[in-house]
């Protein structure tokens, strides 16, 4: 139980090896953190712990190199077990910042994908949010939602999990995770924070989502869910007005 890890001290030592240097060690602590945080009891005591600052220090080194992968085409590395592990271990990043913003009422399982709902403000979620920015997970993420997609769509499996991940897929939650940070970005707190400024730039990524095409009936599942997830981030933005402007400027 998880009462029983903080009486052991091994979160602490779990957000350490996450905040550390890239290899098998980060991978498994950030996927045994993601595995937490699925769990309503334990998600405030991660945003207090700093477990937030630690999946952004991944997703900010680990999409550029994933991003550059793809980008020069060679994403064909089926075999290639240092790719296999940064798309599991940002997914894993990805899913886990989600659960730490749903409400405490929604439980996600590795892989598995719930509705959106409306997020709080609570001082856990602004605490989620300050961490995403402040560590460039945020940046990351809007990078993600421009992720070229690879010719095949190839699935890379981790030679140490029998997982297999969709590169389309970390897309897909990062443009979840956007869409779940937009109702704190226009509140007074992320104002007060200074960082009421990120909401143009996911104003931008949101509406470039929306004019995103594809190519072949394998991504059109993919491709819904994101659009979906921008309309429900957009839906947000427009309550505050400098951003309702600029969409109706176009």
């Amino acid at each position: 139980k998880f009462s029983a890890l903080i009486a052991r001290g091994a979160i602490e030592p779990l957000i350490t090896m996450a905040r550390g240097k890239e290899g098998l060690l980060r991978l498994m602590s950030v996927d045994f953190l993601c595995i937490i945080s699925a769990e309503s009891r334990p998600r405030k005591y991660l945003c207090l712990s700093g477990a937030v600052e630690a999946f952004g220090l991944v997703l900010k080194q680990d999409v550029p190199k994933l991003y550059n992968s793809i980008k020069r085409r060679k994403a064909k590395v089926q075999n290639d077990d240092v790719m296999g592990d940064i798309i599991e271990e940002s997914y894993s990043a990805l899913l886990a910042l989600a659960n730490l913003l749903e409400p405490s009422s929604t439980s996600r399982s590795k892989r598995a994908r719930s509705s959106l709902s409306e997020v709080p403000g609570s001082s856990s979620n602004m605490e989620v949010l300050r961490q995403t920015a402040e560590s460039g997970g945020l940046e990351a993420l809007l990078m993600l939602t421009t992720l070229p997609l690879p010719p095949l769509s190839p699935k890379i499996e981790n030679s140490a999990d029998t997982t297999t991940f969709d590169v389309s897929e970390l897309g897909v939650e990062s443009s979840r995770s956007l869409a779940l940070l937009c109702p704190l970005l226009i509140s007074d707190s992320a104002s007060t924070a200074g960082l009421t400024h990120w909401a143009g730039d996911v104003l931008l990524a949101l509406t470039n989502l929306l004019r995103r095409q594809t190519d072949g009936e394998e991504r059109t599942g993919a491709l819904r869910e994101q659009h979906l997830d921008a309309l429900r981030g957009l839906a947000y933005l427009a309550q505050y007005e400098p951003l309702r402007i600029r969409l109706v400027d176009g």
